[in-house]
């Protein structure tokens, strides 16, 4: 992901700004948070959009995100999207909690 309009957004700010994060997340996972808050539209669009829905699924690591913006902001969001036992962990075994 290419963070320079982030980092750019961000140094324009005179108030911190948290940037917000996917967690760590299975698919499943977040196919049944859809389910339960009512995202049909988001799993509509999964369903007929196989190629870009992959895409936009393959797990990625948001320690690279955070890695390439510390320099800009030390503020983030976590979002657990249901995976809260996963991001948990993850911000146990990353020193972030």
């Amino acid at each position: 992901m290419d963070v320079k309009p982030i980092a750019s957004f961000l140094s324009k700010q005179t108030l911190p700004v948290r940037v917000g994060i996917t967690g760590p997340l299975k698919i499943s996972s977040l196919l049944k948070f859809a389910n339960i808050v009512g995202a049909k539209n988001s799993i509509n669009f999964l369903k007929t959009n196989v190629t870009k829905a992959i895409d936009l699924l393959k797990p990625r690591d948001p320690n690279d995100l955070i890695e390439k913006l510390k320099g800009s902001t030390e503020n983030f969001h976590i979002y657990t999207f249901g995976g809260l036992k996963e991001t948990n962990k993850w911000l146990t075994e990353n020193n972030y909690a």
